[in-house]
């Protein structure tokens, strides 16, 4: 006979079981990572100086010589003549403030609107600098919990390197995001392999296809339409078409062995009206230089995606952030930011060894990933002042610079709410980790167009595989606000309002958070 208080009473005491092993297991994990970091107040922490400059090394594309060699004399970019950005200046690098505009690409005509806006984002205005004075000046913490207030930081005293995951919670903020971010994460991993394991042994036993795929046009996309849209680096006429050059410099990608190969450069060639790749190229250490494919493009500009830019995005949220914000909602976005990071930089690493384990990825082990991490905040965040002359192609690159804009006046109107917070850290953890994201997985509409059979990029190709099945794509089960449109924050709200009016599938991909 069915006894129901004993069911009910077995299940009570399961619960609180679980939940008692569940609490402990977090307890561990926070007393082992997060109780001896130092407060962004706390000078020993990353984050308490100022967000560092653009990169000033040789991933300085714009004003590497040997890059410009490249351009000047390689088969994919033959005719690239005008002059590359200067990059010597001691001036944060800006979207709105630019050089002097460059001669106009080919017989194009567009509308004077558009050519107004592009010169006022290459010239630049005095409001840009004035808005950008204020929304930094707040950016570093100066008032310690006991209300002892320190001496501000100066723009000289940058941090060096940005940092992945640094900032400091209390237990009990940990323990929220471990049931309120975790769990959708997780759940967001299962069910991610579980459909791409099972379309790749389908598709491997010729019952079904992957979806259809044009290389050539997926990679004009992602260097398009994606925040990849950075290494953009000059125009030109080929033939009678407007063609895009596109170069990495030490791009980072996993060896067979699955371990970090670094690239000195990659170059891509795009046909900007046809959104056509139309070359690539890659260097080798050796001096060596080899044409490479379509598809091959898409797995190299994925990683760098994934391993570089993305991880850079990640970095420079934390200078975005205040998890000590005496506004509730602003609070929770930090919290739930600084959690993400720290099962990107943790989480990541410990289920790919988990799939690897199941057989379901070919990738070893997790030190080639963790080493690109760590090139990447080294290398920090590229040189980007010539993506302007992607305006009248892409969309993403003008809603950005239009967005970015709104950002940082309305970031200034309210930054009573956003204490000790970088504006332009903001900006860049919020909309543009959202977008790159979203337009990421618009781009690869199929994991299964990775290819894992390649001899050189195969094991990148299937680690961008479980990163689009299981890393990449909106949570389930959030149970909290996540969306500048659903937002009622009177910032994310106003936001909101002003740039669903320059396009709204962009705006509507907004998120408040890194919550994927």
């Amino acid at each position: 006979m069915f006894d129901f208080n004993f069911w009910v009473g077995s299940s009570f005491v399961l619960i609180v079981l679980i939940n008692a092993l569940w609490i402990t297991r977090q307890y561990k994990c926070w007393c082992r990572d997060f109780a001896s970091r130092p407060l962004r107040v706390d000078e020993g922490s990353p984050s308490n100086k100022p967000l560092p400059r653009t990169s000033k090394d040789k991933a300085r594309r714009a004003s590497d010589e040997k890059v410009i060699a490249t351009l000047a004399s390689g088969k994919l970019a033959r005719a690239a003549t005008h002059a590359l950005a200067e990059e010597e200046e001691e001036e944060q690098v800006d979207m709105d403030e630019h050089r002097t505009a460059a001669p106009r690409i080919g017989e194009r005509e567009s509308d004077d609107k558009m050519d107004h806006f592009q010169e006022m984002c290459r010239n630049g205005t005095k409001t840009p600098k004035e808005i950008r004075s204020n929304v930094r000046s707040d950016a570093v913490p100066s008032v310690r919990r006991d209300g002892k207030r320190l001496r501000r930081k100066k723009s000289s005293e940058r941090a060096e390197v940005l940092n992945f995951d640094h900032v400091h919670l209390t237990w009990w903020s940990f323990l929220w995001g471990s049931y309120f971010v975790e769990i959708p994460a997780a759940l967001q991993v299962i069910a991610g392999m579980f459909m791409v394991t099972v379309r790749g042994h389908l598709s491997r036993m010729g019952l079904m296809k992957p979806r259809p795929c044009d290389p050539a046009k997926v990679v004009g996309e992602l260097l398009l339409e994606t925040m990849q849209a950075v290494h953009m680096v000059s125009m030109d006429v080929q033939a009678g078409r407007d063609i895009a050059h596109f170069v990495w410099v030490d791009l980072c990608f996993l060896g067979s062995n699955s371990d970090m190969v670094i690239a000195p450069e990659v170059i891509v060639d795009v046909d900007v009206n046809a959104r056509l790749m139309t070359g690539a190229e890659i260097r080798w250490l050796s001096g060596k230089k080899q044409l490479i494919s379509a598809t091959q493009a898409i797995t190299l500009i994925s990683c760098n995606t994934i391993m570089s830019n993305h991880v850079t995005i990640h970095a420079s949220a934390n200078w975005g952030l205040n998890p000590e914000a005496k506004d509730p909602f602003v609070k929770q976005n930090a919290i739930v930011t600084v959690i993400y990071n720290y099962f990107g930089a943790r989480g990541f690493s410990e289920v790919r060894g988990l799939l690897y384990n199941l057989g379901l990825v070919s990738v070893e082990h997790s030190k080639g990933f963790l080493d690109s991490l760590d090139h990447s905040m080294k290398k920090g965040v590229p040189p980007h002042k010539q993506v302007v002359d992607l305006l009248p192609y892409s969309d993403v690159v003008t809603f950005v610079v239009k967005a970015r804009r709104h950002f940082l006046t309305l970031f200034d109107q309210y930054k009573n709410y956003l204490e000790d917070i970088d504006g332009e850290a903001m900006f860049i953890g919020t909309v543009l980790h959202s977008l790159d994201h979203s337009l990421w997985c618009k781009v690869i509409g199929d994991p299964l167009w990775f290819d894992v059979k390649d001899p050189v990029f195969g094991k990148s190709a299937d680690l961008m595989r479980i990163t689009r099945a299981g890393f990449a794509d909106d949570l389930p089960a959030v149970l909290f606000t996540k969306k500048y449109r659903d937002a009622s924050h009177p910032f994310y709200k106003t936001f909101y309002e002003k740039v669903v009016k320059i396009n709204k599938e962009l705006a509507d991909m907004m998120d408040t958070c890194i919550i994927k």
